[in-house]
């Protein structure tokens, strides 16, 4: 499983506060979702290998088995429609071009060709794994939709977990997105986790593949921006907000909050790369 993937699986199960210890020090498998398991694992992350559906009981049993009691497992996909898109534009089809929509989704499509790509998973895929998990005691988890995508606040979803997932990586493109999974001994009510932004002041932030840079009127998340944009190298996120403070000669105790809610969403889009472990 490439390396990018069991990062982005590892920061969202730090961020949604179902993995708390020290990720350098976690006891990570990763791998295709029907594969073999060693027992007491802190983080089992997968990709879906397509398992049949009458399988997935078979599997789950296997990871409840595997995970630690505070352990978390991260299933990682892509939506499909952005998958399809983006080998669309790989393939230059002519006949679609000329259009403002096929123009503004080819450059979209561009963008992202160098971002990791996880499996496409339908929706009622993922509801079978979700299922399939639940009937293990591992609940989905996923954030508050606000969160994930200021656009979708009025959004009428489903007031549970999976919903939310299946809406916001259909409105985001999501091509590498995880799904985090928790023991529900521990879940949160209805699967749905206020966000530790703190804990993202922790993490190493570099430009990605479909670097881009979002307007803002805060002069400390502007700043930051501009020191990503020309940054040679990967930084802490706490380096990058001092140096920020200090170009902007501005400070808020409500900096980094703004700073990580930021640098999220832009990893989402695949604009930014966001590690819990140093890079390098």
């Amino acid at each position: 499983m490439d390396r990018e993937l069991v990062e982005a699986a590892l920061f969202a199960a730090v961020l949604l506060g179902v993995f708390t210890r020290d990720v350098t020090r976690a006891d990570v498998s990763a791998g295709a979702l029907s594969a073999p398991l060693a027992g007491d694992c802190d983080v089992v992350a997968a990709i879906d290998d397509d398992p049949p559906i009458g399988e997935l009981p078979r599997v789950f049993a296997a990871i409840e088995r595997a995970l630690r009691p505070d352990g978390a497992f991260v299933l990682v996909a892509s939506d499909p429609s952005a998958a399809a898109l983006v080998a669309l534009a790989a393939a230059n089809e002519p006949a679609a071009e000329g259009t403002r929509a096929w123009n503004a989704a080819r450059s979209w499509a561009d963008a992202r060709r160098a971002c990791v790509v996880a499996p496409p998973l339908r929706a009622e895929r993922i509801r079978g794994i979700v299922a399939s998990a639940a009937e293990h005691r591992l609940v989905l988890v996923e954030p508050e939709i606000a969160f994930r995508a200021p656009s979708l606040a009025r959004v009428r979803v489903g007031n549970d977990a999976t919903s939310r997932a299946l809406v916001t990586m259909s409105a985001m493109a999501a091509l590498a997105r995880p799904l985090v999974f928790t023991r529900a001994a521990g879940a949160p009510r209805h699967g749905l986790a206020k966000p530790k932004l703190e804990r993202v002041a922790d993490a190493w932030v570099a430009r990605g593949p479909a670097w881009h840079v979002r307007q803002t009127t805060d002069a400390v998340t502007r700043a930051a921006l501009d020191v990503l944009a020309s940054a040679p190298r990967s930084l802490r996120v706490k380096e990058l907000l001092r140096e920020a403070r200090a170009r902007s000669r501005a400070t808020s105790t409500d900096d980094v909050r703004r700073l990580a809610a930021l640098l999220v969403r832009l990893a989402e889009d695949g604009a930014v790369r966001l590690a819990l472990r140093s890079p390098e």
